[in-house]
Order: C-alpha cells, then sequence, then structure tokens
C-alpha cells in the first residue's frame, strides 16, 4: 500500500507488540524485527544473509536464568538466539559471498558518579 506511511507501519507493530499479539526481536533501536510466533521459540540466524528461521527445543526452553542475568531487573521471557551460516549461503561461490556480518556492538553501561 503505497499511501501508508512507515510511521503508521512501525506504529501499528509496536501497538500489536504491546497487545502481545506478535513479538518484537532484537534491541529497540536500529534494525528491529517483529514475529508473529508469540508461542515460546528460538531463533537461528544467518550471519551472512541475515535471514532468520524459528526452531523449537524443550532443552533450551528448560534453561535456567543465572543469578547473574536477575541481578539486572526483572525477567519477562528467555529465548535463544543461536548464529551461523545458512545453507543457501554456504553453497554458494566465495566470490559470491557477503562478508560475515560482525557481532553487534555491545551495549556500553554509563557511569552514575
Amino acid at each position: 500500500m503505497p499511501t501508508v506511511s512507515l510511521d503508521t507501519v512501525y506504529r501499528t507493530l509496536w501497538m500489536l507488540d504491546r497487545l502481545g499479539l506478535i513479538a518484537a526481536i532484537g534491541p529497540r533501536r536500529g534494525s528491529v524485527r517483529f514475529d508473529a510466533k508469540i508461542e515460546r521459540h528460538h531463533h537461528y540466524v544467518c550471519v551472512r544473509c541475515g535471514s532468520m528461521r524459528d526452531f523449537e527445543s524443550p532443552a533450551l526452553d528448560a534453561l535456567r536464568i543465572p543469578a547473574s542475568a536477575k541481578g539486572f531487573g526483572t525477567i519477562i521471557a528467555a529465548q535463544v538466539e543461536v548464529r551461523g551460516v545458512c545453507d543457501r549461503c554456504a553453497k554458494e561461490k566465495p566470490e559470491r559471498q557477503a562478508p560475515t556480518t560482525p557481532e553487534p556492538p555491545r551495549e556500553r553501561r554509563r557511569r552514575t558518579t
């Protein structure tokens, strides 16, 4: 729909996220994705093409949140993100492969003194 602005699209997506009808994946700034599957699941992300696939794992669902993470604040949910090179990218000739995407920078803590 060319007459709908991106602002309207994103405001609608964030409203659906607040209502629990979809879930935001990733940090709320920069590049964010939305996931219509709100049941518990995990993600496989290709570091070359950026494709993302869902998978389920009872073993990962059973992981306990470490006490060190609980010290950051209230935990609402947890999911595992697995990174690698997807089969399609692995089959491409090396000269056609995009460079591996570096890990996103870690947030720096501000000192409050």
